[in-house]
């Protein structure tokens, strides 16, 4: 019988363990929610866990600032949920921190931050540099929640084969979120997303804009040639509140004078259009239901009085969930109205029953 020294098996494992570190290189592993950035030419992700603090303070900003005890939080993602279980309050300030290690070999140049979409407004820090910001705080507060944001961080702020903090500020008010990818990238595929997505999320709105306006003057024109159809004037009134809806997503000026009367616009204009996009239906269609109309308009008419004289920065979130809930519910209805016309095979039903089922779906997804 073999007799085996069983002494010698950690000194044979440390040797092995080694051995196999000397021959592959040997990388520490990395602290959860560090993000190494080695390639240059490739999309390094900085999806997953931030630190999160719901405080404000301009030392949150330093590289140096130890951000141990705050707590992590998963992104892209909303925050809202997080800030009002924590806070009790709709509005607020929060920063986000990351920590990324540039390798040392890494080439001496710019790189780019894409951040996706924040909501409402941020200013963005890279060790203790400001990079960038896009919206505006308080007391001149500028939401610009849908438009992407794209940062160049200059070479002179970046530690090479060290810890970088990225450190964003963060103004929520009802949105609080960052929503698309989240990267560190090399200047060509940065400025190539750049103009992607600043197109198809901003530009577009415009020229969705640009094409709306000669359509309402044509539309409008008929309506002044034959006032007895009324179908004109509300196919012009939809084009009307649905210019406040795109509005929402591409603005850039400050035309409300507050955030929260610029919610109550915005609530208004969708309620509106989901009141008057089946009124138009009614009368393409020649349904009669004055019935229905009536408590469409009283229902528009409730919107518009609570968001005037009741709703503010305490109910603005009941009012805004009781209001999408009914809505929403009228949005159905529209839905009614198509399988109507189709079935009565109304020569209309076809044509807009395919364009105002996506006025629907769009308008259900707003909600």
């Amino acid at each position: 019988m073999i007799k085996t020294d069983f002494r010698i098996y950690p000194a044979a494992l440390i040797a092995t363990g080694i051995l196999v570190l000397f021959c592959s290189g040997f990388h520490p592993a990395p602290v959860l929610g560090e993000v190494r950035v080695s390639q240059p030419e490739k999309r390094t992700s900085l999806e997953g866990p931030w630190k999160i603090n719901l405080h404000d303070s301009i030392t949150f900003a330093a590289p140096e600032y130890d951000d141990s005890s705050w707590e992590d939080f998963n992104l892209p993602g909303s925050m809202m949920r997080y800030a009002l279980v924590r806070t009790g309050t709709v509005a607020g300030t929060l920063w986000i921190r990351k920590t990324v290690i540039v390798d040392a070999k890494h080439p001496r140049e710019d790189i780019g931050l894409i951040l996706g979409r924040i909501g409402n407004a941020d200013e963005t820090y890279f060790n203790g540099v400001r990079i960038g910001s896009t919206g505006r705080f308080p007391p001149r507060e500028l939401s610009m929640w849908n438009h992407p944001r794209h940062y160049e961080v200059p070479k002179s702020a970046i530690r090479y084969g060290a810890k970088n903090v990225i450190a964003v500020r963060i103004r929520y008010y009802m949105i609080n979120e960052v929503r698309g990818p989240l990267a560190v990238t090399g200047m060509e595929e940065f400025r190539a997303s750049r103009t992607k997505t600043g197109f198809l999320l901003i530009t577009m709105d415009y020229l969705i804009i640009a094409a709306g306006v000669p359509i309402f003057l044509v539309f409008f024109f008929f309506f002044i040639r034959r006032r007895s159809s009324q179908e004109y004037l509300f196919y012009c009134l939809q084009l009307l509140c649905g210019l406040v809806v795109i509005l929402e997503l591409c603005n850039y000026w400050n035309s409300y004078g507050s955030v929260l009367t610029r919610f109550k616009i915005l609530g208004a204009g969708w309620a509106a259009l989901n009141v008057v996009h089946p009124i138009f239906l009614h009368r393409i269609y020649d349904l009669r239901r004055k019935k229905v109309e009536r408590i469409l308009w009283v229902y528009l008419a409730a919107v518009v009085f609570m968001a005037a004289v009741f709703t503010n920065n305490d109910t603005l979130r009941v009012h805004g969930i009781l209001m999408i809930v009914v809505t929403v519910g009228i949005g159905f209805y529209n839905f009614s109205c198509h399988f109507s016309a189709l079935y009565k095979k109304s020569p209309y039903a076809k044509l807009f029953g395919f364009f105002g089922s996506a006025v629907v779906i769009t308008a259900i997804h707003d909600g």
